[in-house]
């Protein structure tokens, strides 16, 4: 190789190489800088958390939950989409019967009445509604206007007030309120 083909006499190449090194240096520096702001930008979640505001560990269980109110948008299904089941959780005979028969002229579909078990008529004390499922809570709530029954609706318990709910939405559980009550009317 030939000297001067490569590398100036002058040092011109020292120095140019020094340039460039310094350049990348400082796009190196800068682009950290970037990188460091645009991390602290996507990283703004809370840096001090107040914990005297944060929620207890453990719920409050002073009230049951079904009766918190309902924060639900959706309306509140027709009365022929929800199928009640009437129990008889008394010894009054026909009394499940003259309870479902308003329900049925109201437009509810209501299957046909049961006796409730032979445990649960030994303890039932007052009438109640139960609901199957969570989404049919605000229905069973109606359903518990309407009949002025004072208990609060809660799910269905275990064991259930009668063997088969034959897939019924909400259990009216008739106690002697509403069996010697006589009739009952209902708003649809």
């Amino acid at each position: 190789m030939r000297r001067g083909r490569h590398a100036a006499a002058d040092g011109s190449f020292g120095r140019s190489a020094a340039v460039n090194a310094g350049r990348g240096a400082i796009l190196i520096l800068i682009a950290l800088v970037i990188g460091i702001v645009l991390l602290q930008d996507f990283d703004d979640g809370p840096d001090n958390i107040d914990v005297s505001q944060t929620p207890d560990a453990t719920p409050d269980t002073t009230e049951p939950l079904s009766t918190l109110p309902s924060t639900s948008t959706l309306p509140v299904r027709a009365n022929k989409d929800i199928k009640v089941l009437v129990a008889n959780g008394t010894t009054v005979s026909g009394a499940a019967g003259r309870v479902s028969q308003p329900l049925r002229d109201a437009g509810y579909n209501v299957l046909a009445p049961v006796d409730a078990s032979p445990a649960v008529k030994a303890n039932t004390r007052a009438s109640a509604v139960y609901f199957a499922t969570p989404d049919f809570e605000r229905e069973a709530q109606r359903l518990r206007e309407a009949l002025n029954i004072a208990a609060p609706v809660a799910t269905v318990p275990s064991p259930p007030p009668t063997a088969d709910l034959r897939g019924a939405n909400v259990v009216i559980l008739v106690g002697p309120d509403l069996a010697n009550a006589g009739t009952t009317t209902t708003t649809g």
